[in-house]
C-alpha cells in the first residue's frame, strides 16, 4: 500500500488546542506549493511503479487556499506516480470553506473524498475552542458536501471538550447519525503543552477535563456508536 501525504499549512486562525505548524498569513502559499511540487519531483523514483492507494490533503486547512494550487499539486503527483480509479484522494475542509462550486472543482479534479472538522455543532463550545464556524455553517457543510458529485463524506467530532457535558456530546453525535456519511471521526482532546489551552488551565481560566470524563464519555460514544451500528 503507497500513499502520499500533503501538509498545507495555513489557517484563518489557531484553535486553542491546536499545536500543529501553521501559519495565519497565505502570502506564500505560491512559495509553498511549488516547493511540494519541488519535493514530489525529487522523490519521483521513491514510490517507483507502485500504484497510490490514497492521497491526503491535510493540515492546517488544505481547503482555504486557492483551488487551482490544489489540482497543481495533484497534476504533478499524476505526471510522477501511478494514481488510478480506486486511488482515495481525500482533501480536509473547514466547514466554512465549503460551497458548491469549490466541491465542484475538487470533483473535477479527482478528489473522491472529504474530511470536514466539525469538531462540534455547539456555538458556545466552537466560540471557546476558537473555531472559525458556527453549528448553521457547519450543519449547512455537511448537507452541501452530501448533494455534492464527491460521495465519500467524512466528518470529524470532538470530545472531552471543556464544558461539554453528555448531553451537548449527545446533541452533536445524534445531528451526525443522521446524516448519510460514510464516515465519522471521533476525537478525544489532548492537552498539548504551549497551547493557549495548556496555558488557560494553568491560569485556572479553564477547568482541565478530568480522566474520568474521557472514560465515560468514550465508553458512551462506544455505546451509542454501535447501536447507531456505525462501529
Amino acid at each position: 500500500m503507497s500513499s502520499i501525504y500533503i501538509h498545507i499549512p495555513f489557517c484563518k486562525q489557531r484553535c486553542i488546542y491546536c499545536d500543529f505548524h501553521f501559519v495565519i498569513s497565505k502570502k506564500k502559499e505560491e512559495e509553498l506549493i511549488n516547493s511540494i511540487i519541488k519535493e514530489i519531483r525529487i522523490r519521483k523514483d521513491y514510490l517507483k511503479d507502485k500504484k497510490l492507494s490514497s492521497i491526503y490533503f491535510g493540515g492546517g486547512t488544505p481547503s482555504i487556499i486557492s483551488t487551482h494550487l490544489i489540482k497543481k499539486i495533484l497534476k504533478n503527483i499524476n505526471e510522477v506516480f501511478i494514481i488510478t480509479d480506486n486511488t482515495e484522494i481525500t482533501i480536509e475542509t473547514n466547514p466554512d470553506d465549503i460551497n458548491k462550486k469549490k466541491l465542484d472543482d475538487y470533483f473535477n479534479m479527482g478528489i473522491n473524498r472529504l474530511s470536514i472538522g466539525v469538531q462540534s455543532f455547539d456555538n458556545e463550545i466552537l466560540k471557546s475552542l476558537n473555531r472559525s464556524h458556527n453549528s448553521m455553517q457547519a450543519k449547512n457543510s455537511v448537507e452541501i458536501a452530501i448533494n455534492s458529485r464527491i460521495k465519500n463524506i467524512s466528518v470529524d467530532i470532538m470530545f472531552n471538550l471543556p464544558n461539554q457535558d453528555l448531553k451537548k456530546l449527545d446533541e452533536s453525535l445524534n445531528i451526525c447519525f443522521g446524516y448519510e456519511i460514510n464516515h465519522l471521526s471521533i476525537y478525544g482532546l489532548t492537552i498539548e503543552p504551549n497551547t493557549v489551552l495548556h496555558k488557560r488551565i494553568l491560569q485556572n481560566k479553564i477547568s482541565k477535563p478530568s480522566d474520568e470524563i474521557f472514560i465515560n464519555q468514550y465508553n458512551h460514544i462506544a455505546d451509542l456508536s454501535e447501536k447507531k451500528r456505525i462501529l
